[in-house]
């Protein structure tokens, strides 16, 4: 087994991407109904031994203490808590590098995050797992839950746990061998940290650069590499001694690997050692002996070996398979070249990559257990949400129904309505025509007769002047009530009869009758526009004294609007000349939905708007 070091993933620097980074203090909260006081005085009394252990980096009593209140949130069911105490458990037992008890305890809070229907959280949890199994050497595995993760973002703003997921896809595909797919979604990465300084912090922008110049260094694009590793060593915060190792570290093996072996490389490599051994960086420094057991495996076998055992002590320490059966590799080698036993060495290969083996197996079966679940969740959701869509649905249709029936019965209503209301206009001019032919054929006659016979006798002629004004008063009362004609002929009958009650010492103008569709207006409305026009000459005849009017008809959206206007004396408002004749205009405009508004001042004129829908 050759494995470059250089591609081995960086365990607790992927760690920080994309993990939940929430103060111990403000991340429990319980949300029981059940609660009491009691209870809240021991959750609030295990955050607090849980935060001081967390500043003293105890973390066996971290572990203990989370357990305890995760024994707490499932007996006062409070799943929130539950999630969070979860989370905590599979952190810190990640820290102290157990990877499968951690890996169950993240899918413990996933799983709670899914029936929250807090999508986000469970995005953050997969990532959590996916960079277990990454750590794992199960790549593909990695990538699939990486994916599953993007899929629970979709619609959420969370540029972090995104671009932490991107990260991960883009080092399995490396470790994987595709390149080319590796820097795809490394760019992905890096151009979302680019567009979002603040969701993603600058360190971890350099993490995402420096897995794109590990990717280089795969393409055998030494140059670009070196390059870009230069210019991140110069950009690095030179207080940030754990960035400034790693950078230099890699550059200088690049600078090995791609046969620019100078004095230089030595002293970088051992710079970087000396560097993480100050602040005992021990994913730092099993990547520093891994790369110094390379640099002298040729020419120096035995400092090769102890490096290579150095590197096997620390990741024992730590737990990391991938890394141990990577200097074991070498210790086994070089045991042999050198003549030493490397039995005992052996069987600690084959007991780690069976352990490993089986860490994966069982991983892999969580997970897709899990997934299975939230499939049949989902499935049963969906269905819940279908059947709740057709009760909707049904609601909808009877609501409608019932909507279409109310419409209609308010539809009828309003038709039956107003032909109750037209047919009682009909009827009142019935009943005017009526009264005009009655008084016409009946009264007028009587009285022209009586007119003849006086007339006859010579007797009288005050009495015969009055009667003759008594038979004009009847004919006039007969002319104002008699029928309309409401056809093709109404635009001309209306002419006529504005001319006919203009007083010869006075002039009209009648300005776009003819521009009115009066072929479309309904006859009761014609009809008794004809008569409110009449009213209306009929007063201005008699009190007026007007030498001018002037009336303009207009068609606006649906409604027709007539203005009237004439010069004559003038009104009050209170005048009783204009009382019943206005009160009798409003009357018959109001009957057909309409409006009438007038403006008269003595002296000023009389000024009228007539308006009624079309």
């Amino acid at each position: 087994m050759m494995k470059n070091p250089l591609f081995l993933p960086l365990f607790f620097l992927s760690l920080i991407i994309g993990i939940k980074a929430i103060p111990i203090q403000e991340s429990f909260s319980s949300k029981s109904n059940n609660t009491t006081s009691t209870d809240s005085l021991q959750i609030t009394t295990l955050k607090n031994t849980i935060q001081t252990y967390v500043k003293n980096a105890e973390y066996d009593s971290v572990i203990n203490y989370s357990k305890k209140l995760l024994q707490l949130s499932k007996k006062l069911s409070d799943s929130s808590l539950m999630a969070t105490s979860n989370f905590y458990l599979g952190y810190y037992l990640q820290v102290q590098f157990k990877s499968d008890e951690a890996f169950t305890y993240y899918n413990e809070a996933f799983k709670i995050d899914i029936r929250l229907e807090d999508y986000e959280a469970a995005a953050d949890m997969l990532n959590a797992m996916a960079n277990i199994q990454k750590g794992l050497g199960d790549y593909i595995g990695s990538q699939i839950t990486a994916v599953e993760g993007l899929k629970y973002l979709e619609g959420i703003t969370n540029y972090r746990t995104e671009s932490a997921l991107y990260h991960i896809i883009s080092v399995c595909f490396k470790e994987l061998g595709d390149n080319k797919d590796a820097l795809l979604w490394n760019d992905k990465a890096i151009q979302m940290a680019h567009e979002h300084p603040e969701d993603i912090s600058k360190s971890t922008l350099v993490i995402f650069q420096t897995t794109r110049a590990n990717i280089l260094v795969k393409y055998e694009k030494y140059q670009e590499a070196i390059t870009l590793y230069a210019t991140l060593l110069e950009a690095v915060d030179q207080n940030n001694e754990k960035e400034k190792a790693r950078i230099l570290d890699n550059l200088a093996f690049t600078y090995w690997l791609s046969g620019e072996r100078n004095s230089n490389n030595e002293d970088d490599f051992l710079k970087a050692l000396e560097l993480r051994l100050k602040i005992n960086d021990l994913s730092g420094l099993t990547s520093s002996y891994i790369h110094l057991t390379q640099y002298y495996l040729e020419f120096d076998k035995v400092k090769s070996l102890e490096y290579a055992e150095k590197a096997y002590h620390i990741t024992m320490t730590k737990n990391n398979p991938i890394s141990t059966l990577e200097a074991l590799d070498y210790i086994i080698r070089l045991k042999n070249e050198l003549g030493k036993n490397a039995t005992s060495e052996a069987l600690a290969y084959s007991q780690i990559r069976n352990g490993l083996e089986k860490s994966n197996q069982m991983i892999r079966r969580i997970y897709a257990t899990t997934k299975y679940d939230n499939d049949q969740l989902s499935k049963d959701v969906l269905l819940l949400k279908t059947t709740t869509a057709e009760k909707e649905k049904q609601n909808i249709l009877y609501l409608s129904s019932f909507i279409v029936v109310l419409m209609g019965f308010s539809l009828l209503f309003i038709i039956l309505k107003r032909r109750h209301r037209l047919e009682k206009i009909r009827e009142s001019y019935k009943t005017e025509t009526r009264i005009s032919k009655k008084v016409h054929d009946e009264l007028a006659n009587d009285v022209y007769q009586l007119m003849i016979q006086l007339e006859a006798s010579k007797n009288n002629h005050d009495l015969l002047d009055s009667m003759e004004k008594i038979y004009l008063r009847t004919r006039d009362i007969s002319k104002e009530n008699n029928g309309v004609h409401t056809d093709h002929r109404y635009s001309e009958e209306l002419t006529t009869m504005l001319g006919s009650y203009t007083p010869s010492h006075a002039k009209i103008y009648i300005q776009d009758l003819d521009d009115i569709p009066w072929q479309k207006i309904d006859k009761e409305k014609k009809i008794a526009l004809y008569r409110v026009l009449q009213e209306l000459m009929t007063n201005m005849k008699k009190h007026s004294e007007a030498s001018l009017v002037a009336l303009t008809f207009k068609k606006t959206g649906k409604s027709i609007l007539i203005s009237y206007t004439d010069n004559g004396k003038g009104a009050t408002i209170d005048d009783k000349k204009y009382g019943n004749g206005l009160h009798n205009v409003e009357n018959r405009i109001a009957a057909i939905q309409g409006s009438f508004t007038f403006n008269s001042q003595l002296g000023e004129g009389f000024k009228a708007e007539i308006k009624f829908p079309n």
